[in-house]
């Protein structure tokens, strides 16, 4: 696990998100109740500006914690870790995004991290990690 003094501003850090699958879109949506028609009704996606269903939000973010976890450690994520974040773009069934988190800044044992989600070249997700780290 990473340390404050394995990390300095601009260390950057890359990870492949998982594929988006309509199956994924309806389970999440089953779970949390989120089954608004632009995620799990295909023929409903294919008559919108999307072209298709569209990931919820919050499924596109569910990889970064565990990326976290194995970076800082589960004690470190759930003791003092912190996200925050933006939706900025759709993630289509078929696509799958790029996570990229960058060292904003390490004081006093706290990481600050830029957090980027993106798909071919589109930015989906931006925001900001915060962790306590030894």
């Amino acid at each position: 696990m990473l340390t404050a003094r394995d990390l300095s501003p601009g260390r950057r850090f890359e990870r492949a998100g998982p594929l988006m699958v309509q199956a994924a879109f309806n389970d999440f949506g089953a779970l949390l109740g989120t089954d608004a028609p632009i995620h799990v009704d295909p023929d409903y996606g294919a008559g919108t500006v999307y072209g298709g269903t569209i990931a919820q939000g919050m499924l596109l973010l569910a990889p970064v914690e565990t990326w976290l976890c194995d970076l800082f450690g589960r004690e470190a994520w759930h003791g003092s870790g912190g996200l925050k974040a933006t939706m900025l773009g759709p993630a289509r069934a078929g696509e799958r995004g790029a996570m990229v988190l960058t060292v904003r800044s390490v004081a006093a044992g706290r990481v600050t991290l830029d957090l980027s989600i993106s798909r071919a070249g589109t930015l989906l997700i931006a925001g900001e990690v915060s962790i306590m780290v030894p």
